[in-house]
């Protein structure tokens, strides 16, 4: 399979592009969970959304160092996988990461491949963390289960 190459303005503008460009067959049941930017909407009842879902949220930007050939940031994304099943939490976590193919593919999140317009520099995602936990009850008073996966990607402004 070919490394995909994106065009987006920010880290997180990629990172969502490419998750919106993984393949549905993919994931459980062939659906790929809604992702969200920050947090999870609610209705304007206060009704929680019905797992599994994602959330992404952009940890911030920190500038390495400047110079008169450009500067390097590393920006941080945070992912989270929330689903009823422990299980299904795991199957969209490989889902993501590796998106349906042996992880040298790059076909998924891990250490994908993004492209940008000029200022930036290409570069690639590299996953830093990654945290298993319980988040808290559904609609249906099941118990809810996350996957934390913390991403940086170091991007070089050129000059």
């Amino acid at each position: 399979m070919a490394m995909m190459s994106l065009m987006a303005t920010s880290v997180i503008h990629a990172v969502m592009e490419r998750y919106d460009a993984l393949p549905p067959a993919v994931f459980p049941g062939g659906v790929r969970p809604p992702i969200y930017l920050g947090e999870a909407p609610v209705s304007s009842a206060g009704a929680m959304l019905r797992p599994p879902y994602v959330v992404i949220t952009d940890q911030g930007t920190r500038p390495e160092y400047t110079s008169d050939a450009g500067a390097v940031e590393t920006a941080r994304v945070q992912v989270e996988v929330y689903a009823v099943e422990l299980g299904a939490v795991d199957q969209i976590v490989l889902a993501v990461r590796f998106g349906g193919q042996p992880p040298g593919q790059r076909a998924g999140l891990d250490w994908a491949a993004l492209t940008f317009g000029p200022p930036y520099a290409p570069t690639h995602l590299m996953r830093a963390a990654e945290q298993r936990g319980y988040a808290g009850w559904d609609y249906e008073s099941r118990r809810v289960h996350y996957c934390r996966l913390d991403y940086e990607a170091t991007v070089t402004l050129e000059a």
